[in-house]
């Protein structure tokens, strides 16, 4: 079936991408390639009652077949947590050279003891996982110059996980992101944060 596929997939690329750290850069629309990557999903969403949406535009600078590889990883995982159904929002925001990609679902959540370990290589709650899905969207993000922030809530009306990506919309746009991440970095934790950190560069909503 489909999900099998996909997955498959995953798995055997995350490998190949974790051992190859070169990557071509330039400019991609990044509502065309979250709709591609929404359409990879479409068959797996809909056997779990998974409305899958796209909210924006932009433009980034990146690799697009690395980044859409990383994209799909944190998409697949969001659907697959939503057992009872529920929405997958992807929405960008532009704020000067910096483009915002928030993945949003309102799934069970995530419990504050995996969030602090989710990033680690190997490390899954999945019974046939590999560990690698999540280490691979660090790698890839960071390797554009960017970073991913994960925060979620397991009770309350706000249920659910988001996956903020912070992307270079242009090359210049790389340093000022480095320049982000090391000062964002004393209060990290392989990659996830609170949400309060990260609201100082948050555009307006």
């Amino acid at each position: 079936c489909k999900t099998i596929t996909v997955d498959h997939m995953l798995k055997m690329k995350d490998r190949a991408i974790l051992s190859n750290a070169g990557h071509f850069d330039c400019e991609v629309d990044m509502a065309g390639l979250a709709d591609n990557t929404l359409r990879l999903l479409a068959q797996d969403a809909a056997q779990r009652g998974v409305t899958l949406v796209r909210e924006g535009e932009a433009e980034a600078w990146l690799d697009p077949d690395r980044f859409r590889q990383a994209l799909l990883n944190v998409c697949l995982n969001a659907v697959e947590a939503m057992k009872d159904g529920g929405k997958l929002r992807l929405s960008f925001r532009t704020q000067g050279n910096l483009v915002y990609l928030d993945v949003r679902d309102n799934g069970p959540g995530i419990p504050q003891d995996i969030l602090n370990r989710i990033f680690d290589p190997y490390f899954t709650t999945k019974s046939q996982g590999t560990g690698l899905g999540l280490a691979m969207v660090l790698k890839v993000t960071e390797a554009h110059g960017g970073s991913v922030r994960i925060t979620s809530e397991t009770e309350g009306p706000e249920r659910g996980t988001t996956v903020r990506f912070l992307l270079p919309a242009t090359p210049e746009a790389v340093e000022e992101l480095a320049r982000r991440e090391k000062d964002s970095s004393s209060s990290s934790v392989s990659g996830a944060v609170p949400a309060s950190a990260d609201e100082s560069n948050s555009p307006e909503e």
